[in-house]
């Protein structure tokens, strides 16, 4: 029975005996032998695919994360309420934290937590709705529909 070596030859993997000086050393003179034909940029490619191979296997091991939907009771505001629950979404964003938006308001908030991506996002709504309020005589369709929207599940305080 044969044995298999599968891993990913290296450019250092081409040595013959006479590579070696007597002493099993490697010949390290770039002038001759196999070293003085191994570019810098082998060098570097090689470790860039062992640095690669790294990040994948990190990256498989890492547990995936998704998105859910939640029913937002209140906006923890002394200024707006709720007056029916608001659906938001939660999940990860590209910054390695994340990310909690309406599709409905087409607001979001980001953050290292997801704690943190709620107060964001709650800071966000509260603006955006004031914001409205005051240009609500200028707005462009999508805004107008985002502040009829508005007007139906929050009410001031």
């Amino acid at each position: 029975m044969e044995n298999y070596n599968y891993s990913t030859p290296s450019v250092l993997d081409n040595k013959q005996e006479s590579d070696y000086e007597s002493d099993g050393v490697m010949n390290t003179d770039l002038k001759r032998g196999p070293l003085s034909q191994i570019s810098i940029a082998d060098l570097l490619r090689e470790a860039d695919m062992v640095n690669l191979q790294e990040r994948v296997e990190k990256l498989e091991k890492r547990p995936e994360q998704k998105s859910y939907i939640v029913p937002l009771q209140n906006l923890d505001s002394d200024k707006l309420k709720l007056r029916m629950p608001l659906g938001v979404t939660v999940g990860p964003n590209n910054q390695k934290g994340f990310a909690v938006w309406s599709e409905d308001l087409n607001a979001w908030g980001e953050g290292k937590s997801e704690e943190e991506a709620k107060e964001n996002f709650l800071r966000n709504v509260e603006e955006l709705y004031f914001d409205l309020k005051k240009d609500k005589d200028k707005l462009g369709p999508a805004l107008k529909k985002t502040w009829v929207f508005m007007q139906k599940i929050m009410e001031e305080v």
